[in-house]
């Protein structure tokens, strides 16, 4: 039996060390935005999530660029932040859309007259209605 057999094999191209304390698990924002749409069901937390996720990864696109200026290797960490920021934007919009989806068409606006104290009162009604009562 050889001793290396349980060892793991040498990936071709490893993954660079990405410079970020966090993670955001993109995958299941997309997952339930899709949700969302599919069902026509507005999420506002995972929109909430989402916008946050969003201000985040500009702050650290920022930091990244500062270090950047300085010299450090951030390439592989800002590609992954622009995809990550990408992928939550999508689902942004498609929590967007949802909600846009659920909103009420705007009621015609009533015209309201004023009274003498300041109320509001129902706007007057025409002759022939008045006749039909």
């Amino acid at each position: 039996m050889h001793a290396f057999i349980n060892e793991k094999p040498a990936l071709a191209n490893p993954e660079p060390e990405l410079l970020l304390e966090w993670t955001v698990d993109i995958d299941r924002i997309s997952r339930l935005a899709r949700e969302a749409f599919r069902t026509d069901m507005p999420d506002p937390w995972t929109r909430i999530e989402a916008e946050c996720v969003i201000q985040l990864i500009d702050a650290e696109l920022v930091a990244m660029a500062n270090r950047q200026s300085r010299g450090e290797p951030v390439e592989a960490t800002i590609r992954h932040l622009k995809r990550l920021r990408t992928e939550t934007a999508l689902a942004l919009k498609t929590l967007e859309v949802v909600e846009r989806h659920q909103e009420p068409d705007p009621a015609p606006e009533q015209a309201a007259f004023p009274v003498s104290d300041g109320a509001m009162a129902r706007p007057p009604q025409s002759a022939a209605s008045i006749a039909g009562s």
